[in-house]
């Protein structure tokens, strides 16, 4: 059977180099480029290709893998990419020191070389991008702090970033991009149309409640933990008096879903509307008037459709995106802390991962506390007031104007820091 499954493999192989081979010599298109990358990577860099190349002259393809990359979240953006998929990993496997994947890539880029085009790869496509669009401060302060080289951009690739040396700037220069560019034309899943106007139907106003609560033990899995469904039940109940209705997102078991029945919470997710994760999260993001979210491949979506976002339990604390009520995770006082919340992003800011437990997630009431300031403060305001923490250089809010930090969690930090 061993042998059999490695043949099939070698078959299918074969078979997917050249049905790519055959699309890239055919395309009159000049440019080639091959990305990858997780959920919320998707639509940061579909939103941001034409911004660096044109449609017309551009043949993507993207690497996917089941719910971590999807096809349907590929195909969404079809009107503005000229993008396909390659289920790669079902022909991925190792023989000997070689890996398939990155065998067929190094063949389709000589391909695209003796065609005469040019071949990017996902950092190739960054390095362009911050080089156009770039925010030198920020970069200065994140290489200074990373102890990135001061020149160049070597260090920015896949094998540092499985080290976790991971490089913000590029991202930043999307999102600041984003902010002061229109609202991309999607290619919505025509599986959710009976769907979304049936919800139209209810004459209720939706948001989008997205949660990030993975047993996973990666530093990555951990720093992006959030509170758990749950501690979103007073949330859920304020805004339900309000009259707005979420649409349930991320990670949840049906025990969660259990106790807000219980609790006479009205929601909905993807089970009650009998849609694929996937499929629910499109509709939720095409319908919803504000986003409530954790931080997570999730909140890129929202943030290209330049939706109103409440942003809980962020870490890095100096992350952010445009159109955003910030709040990170709490940092725990330790006996040698911080003087003043300052001092905290001064030293915190470029800190990827969370290390003894020197941060937390956020409470029930923490939570329904920053709704409300959400609700009352950010959500219908035209001016935004933004305060000393938005300005400082280190925060992505600093380089953005509609987004700031929550008042309520300047409060909140102080006061730990405060601590004697």
């Amino acid at each position: 059977m061993k042998i059999y499954r490695i043949i099939m493999k070698l078959i299918l192989f074969v078979k997917t180099f050249n049905s790519i081979k055959s699309e890239i010599i055919k395309s009159p298109k000049k440019n080639v480029v091959f990305l990858e990358g997780g959920f919320g990577v998707i639509s940061t860099h579909c939103y941001s290709l034409p911004f660096i190349f044109n449609k017309k002259n551009t043949q993507v393809f993207w690497l996917v893998k089941s719910n971590f990359n999807p096809q349907e979240m590929i195909d969404l953006w079809q009107k503005r990419v000229d993008v396909s998929s390659i289920n790669i990993f079902k022909v991925n496997f190792n023989f000997f020191n070689f890996n398939s994947k990155k065998i067929l890539i190094f063949l389709w880029k000589k391909i695209a070389k003796i065609s005469n085009k040019n071949f990017y790869d996902i950092y190739d496509f960054d390095i362009l991008f911050i080089k156009k669009y770039g925010i030198k401060k920020f970069e200065l302060l994140e290489r200074k702090n990373k102890n990135f080289h001061q020149e160049g951009y070597n260090f920015h690739n896949e094998k540092n970033i499985k080290k976790y040396h991971i490089f913000r700037s590029p991202f930043l220069s999307q999102i600041v991009k984003n902010e002061k560019s229109s609202e991309p034309l999607l290619k919505y899943n025509k599986g959710i149309e009976k769907k979304y106007f049936y919800l139209k139907s209810l004459k209720k106003v939706f948001f989008m409640l997205y949660v990030r609560k993975r047993n996973v033990p990666s530093l990555e899995g951990v720093a992006r933990n959030g509170s758990g469904l749950i501690n979103y039940l007073s949330t859920i109940k304020f805004l339900n008096k309000k009259g707005y209705v979420p649409l349930i997102n991320g990670d949840f078991s049906k025990k969660d879903i259990s106790i807000l029945k219980k609790r006479k919470a009205l929601f909905f997710d993807s089970s009650k509307l009998k849609l694929s994760d996937i499929l629910f999260y499109q509709l939720s993001n095409r319908i919803s008037k504000f986003v409530i979210s954790e931080y997570g491949g999730g909140t890129c979506l929202p943030f290209t459709l330049k939706k109103r976002m409440l942003l809980l339990n962020f870490f890095p604390i100096s992350n952010g995106y445009p159109n955003s009520l910030i709040f990170p995770k709490i940092y725990i006082k330790k006996k040698k802390s911080f003087k003043n919340i300052e001092e905290l992003f001064q030293k915190k800011a470029f800190n990827e991962f969370i290390k003894n437990n020197e941060f937390r997630e956020l409470d029930s009431k923490e939570i329904c506390e920053a709704s409300k300031e959400f609700y009352y403060e950010f959500l219908y305001k035209t001016k935004i007031y933004r305060n000393k923490v938005t300005r400082i250089n280190s925060n992505f809010s600093s380089y953005l104007k509609t987004s700031k930090y929550s008042e309520t969690y300047i409060k909140i930090q102080s006061k730990e820091l405060s601590k004697k």
